[in-house]
């Protein structure tokens, strides 16, 4: 229980500073105000909700439009604890967030390691946790950013599902 509380202690303060928050072609484990009784993430269901109708937005207009759908494979488990640490570190180092909040993102990555290892494939993020869901999508924050500069307002994700619109081309 004790962890829970500070995970989400943590998550509350991260939605103080632009650089833990998704970016625009991201819909999924959006962070809320800390005034939003609803917890914290906004919810399921209006993410994915809010996808698909950016999506059908894209497709409407233009004859031809091919919707490419994939999907990332044992996301959480295939991002490492270096490179969980590194996403961390960056956004922490970005939004200048206060050293014990820092030091307790590390401490429950810590843990996340250990427990990780537990397991008979012995790597990855894990899933499930709520601070778990905050760390993917900073470790994919430059792939949201790059390929919204490439696909602008035809590239959308929601957790680790992918999806492109454009002509067959394209």
């Amino acid at each position: 229980p004790n962890e829970a509380y500070a995970e989400a202690a943590l998550l509350a303060e991260c939605a103080n500073y632009s650089e833990f928050k998704q970016g625009p072609s991201v819909f999924s484990y959006g962070l809320t105000s800390r005034d939003d009784s609803k917890g914290m993430f906004a919810p399921y269901f209006a993410g994915l909700q809010e996808r698909h109708r950016a999506i059908s937005k894209a497709c409407s207009g233009t004859v031809d439009q091919v919707v490419f759908y994939t999907d990332i494979k044992r996301f959480y488990p295939s991002i490492s604890s270096e490179v969980a640490r590194q996403a961390w570190r960056q956004a922490c180092e970005k939004s200048q967030i206060k050293t014990n909040y820092r030091i307790l993102g590390e401490k429950l990555l810590s843990h996340h390691d250990k427990a990780s290892k537990a397991t008979p494939n012995n790597r990855g993020l894990l899933t499930g946790p709520m601070f778990s869901h905050l760390i993917a999508n900073l470790v994919l924050r430059d792939l949201d950013e790059e390929m919204s500069a490439s696909f602008s307002d035809r590239y959308f994700r929601y957790v680790d599902d992918v999806v492109l619109v454009g002509t067959k081309d394209q």
